[in-house]
């Protein structure tokens, strides 16, 4: 979730990747390279689309869910790096974790504009102890920082 340019999603795709599906609600940085994708056998799904049921607001625009993020296809891994506010990545958490079956990773959960801010990693505290099946793998504060959960 956020895809921005993509320089994430390539990442994935040089790490051995061979399926990806994308979610951000506005991907016009990210369509003109997805074709690189393809050229490397990298099976690559766009969804331009929120990731919540509720209109999210985006520069003076709403977007809502579509039913194919919705009922996202099962997965390894999701790196999610959105909107950075604590209620909206705890409900991408609760809504689309069952979907993944080994890790979830959030990115800026120490750093948030500059200035430290760990609700984001919170969040992710949060949802682990109310879902029972997820647990904290690594937090780490450099930079930015990430969190990283785990099935259990």
């Amino acid at each position: 979730f956020g895809v921005l340019q993509g320089a994430t999603v390539a990442k994935a795709g040089l790490c051995g990747v061979k399926y990806i599906q994308a979610v951000d609600v506005i991907l016009s940085r990210f369509s003109p390279y997805a074709h690189l994708f393809q050229q490397e056998g990298i099976e690559l799904e766009l969804h331009e689309s929120s990731t919540v049921p509720h209109p999210v607001e985006f520069k003076g625009k709403k977007y809502t869910m579509t039913e194919a993020v919705a009922s996202l296809k099962p997965v390894d891994f999701m790196l999610i790096d959105d909107i950075h506010e604590h209620n909206h990545v705890l409900e991408e958490l609760t809504l689309h974790s069952h979907s993944v079956k080994k890790y979830i990773m959030l990115h800026d959960t120490y750093r948030i504009e500059k200035k430290v801010n760990d609700s984001l990693h919170q969040a992710a505290l949060k949802f682990c102890e109310q879902s029972g099946e997820w647990d904290v793998e690594k937090y780490s504060k450099v930079a930015v920082g990430h969190t990283l959960l785990k099935r259990v």
